[in-house]
C-alpha cells in the first residue's frame, strides 16, 4: 500500500495495476485517455463516470474553458451543450447518410423553454463520402414564418431529391394567390 499524505510529485510515468480511487485529481496537463472501448454500454467506454448517488440536477460531466461553460451533463440527464452565439442551431448525426437541423433559438426565461421558430425551420438530408466530404441533397422539411403576413405560416414536406411531396399553408390572404 502507498499512502501520500500532501503534495507527491511524480516526474516520469506511474503506473498502476488495477483499480485507482482518487479524491480530487487536478490535472494542470493534456490529460489522454486511450484505453479501448469494450463495448456499446455507458461503462464500456474509454472514459466512464458512475458515481454511487447525486443530488439533482448536479453536474456529472463538465467541460469548459477558462471557466466558459461548453457542455453538461447533469444526474438527472439534462445535456447542455455550449451557448448559442448565433441565431441558429445545428444539429447533426454524424453517420453515413444523415440529417441535420437549424432553425432560429432563443430560450424563453417565463416558460423556461427552448423555442424554435421566428423565420424558418428547416430539417435538410445530407450524403457524407467515404473521405469525409458532405454533400447536400435536399430538404426534407421546412416551416416558413413570412413577416409580411402577420399570421401566415406554411410547412413543406419534401423527399430526399428536394421534391415538394406535401404543403399545409395557413392565414395568407386570398388575394394574394393570383
Amino acid at each position: 500500500a502507498l499512502d501520500v499524505t500532501g503534495a507527491a510529485l511524480i516526474s516520469s510515468t506511474l503506473g498502476v495495476t488495477g483499480d485507482t480511487t482518487l479524491g480530487t485529481l487536478g490535472i494542470s496537463g493534456l490529460a489522454t485517455f486511450d484505453s479501448v472501448p469494450t463495448g456499446t454500454g455507458v461503462g464500456q467506454g474509454s472514459v466512464y463516470i458512475n458515481p454511487a448517488s447525486a443530488t439533482a440536477d448536479y453536474t456529472l460531466l463538465g467541460l469548459a474553458v477558462n471557466g466558459d461553460e461548453k457542455f453538461k451533463v447533469d444526474e438527472d440527464g439534462d445535456l447542455t451543450a455550449g451557448t448559442v452565439t448565433g441565431t441558429k442551431l445545428y444539429m447533426t448525426n454524424p453517420t453515413d447518410n444523415h440529417t441535420s437541423a437549424s432553425a432560429d433559438v432563443r430560450w424563453n426565461p417565463t416558460t423556461k423553454e427552448l423555442e424554435m421558430g421566428g423565420d424558418d425551420i428547416c430539417i435538410s438530408v445530407w450524403s457524407v463520402s467515404a473521405d469525409g466530404k458532405e454533400t447536400y441533397s435536399g430538404q426534407l422539411i421546412d416551416w416558413n414564418y413570412f413577416k409580411e403576413y402577420e399570421d401566415y405560416d406554411e410547412v413543406t414536406l419534401r423527399d430526399p431529391s428536394n421534391t415538394v411531396k406535401f404543403t399545409v399553408a395557413y392565414g395568407l390572404p386570398e388575394t394574394d394567390y393570383i
